[in-house]
């Protein structure tokens, strides 16, 4: 791991106007969200990096899994711009494994991310409470059950969840629609909408 110092040290040699910056797996490691949030408040969001091995990995598997939601977020368009290059702006939320960057403003196919202000109902409340229950107790979850307590947590995307709790993902949507059905979950599809919630 490397000190505070060392990563700043770092950034301030390899960070260059029109460059694309690739934070090798030891100096990514070593940040935090203070030290992410200060990188970026030094370099400004307009600064583009290469997304993680890791959350690369995760987009080849979307990719295979999703073809129509890869293509809808990284499909080069007529000037070339490569994938997985995005604004230093996301860094903090490329920090959580289990989450990564965030897919939410999708334009040709529905989004799947939720906030934990879409759980809003009494229903959805004391739902979650069970769960959270459940969980402590060690209790096994439905993936609906899994679904609600991770959009309690932070937002989250339908992908992401599933990689991450290697869940197939049809049954992950599947989950959506049966939250949506007894008013748990409220499943915004137009990125438009979900701007209203993450603003």
């Amino acid at each position: 791991m490397m000190t505070n110092t060392e990563v700043l040290e770092w950034c301030e040699g390899n960070f260059h106007d029109g460059d694309v910056v690739e934070f090798p797996n030891e100096v990514f490691q070593s940040l935090n969200d203070e030290l992410s949030v200060a990188i970026v408040e030094k370099y400004h969001a307009h600064t583009f990096i290469r997304l993680p091995q890791r959350e690369q990995k995760f987009f080849e598997w979307l990719k295979s899994n999703d073809p129509e939601v890869w293509n809808d977020l990284w499909q080069l368009d007529a000037e070339g711009v490569e994938p997985y290059v995005v604004s230093l702006a996301f860094l903090p939320a490329l920090l959580d494994p289990s989450r990564g960057f965030p897919i939410c403003d999708l334009v040709n196919t529905d989004n799947y991310f939720f906030v934990p202000l879409m759980l809003h109902s009494t229903e959805a409340k004391d739902f979650v409470e069970g769960v959270r229950n459940r969980f402590l107790q060690k209790g096994a979850l439905t993936v609906e059950q899994l679904l609600a307590l991770e959009a309690d947590l932070a937002p989250i995307d339908i992908w992401h969840f599933a990689y991450h709790h290697e869940i197939d993902l049809e049954r992950a949507k599947k989950a959506v629609e049966r939250l949506v059905e007894d008013n748990i979950l409220i499943h915004l599809k137009k990125s438009d909408e979900i701007a209203g919630f993450i603003e």
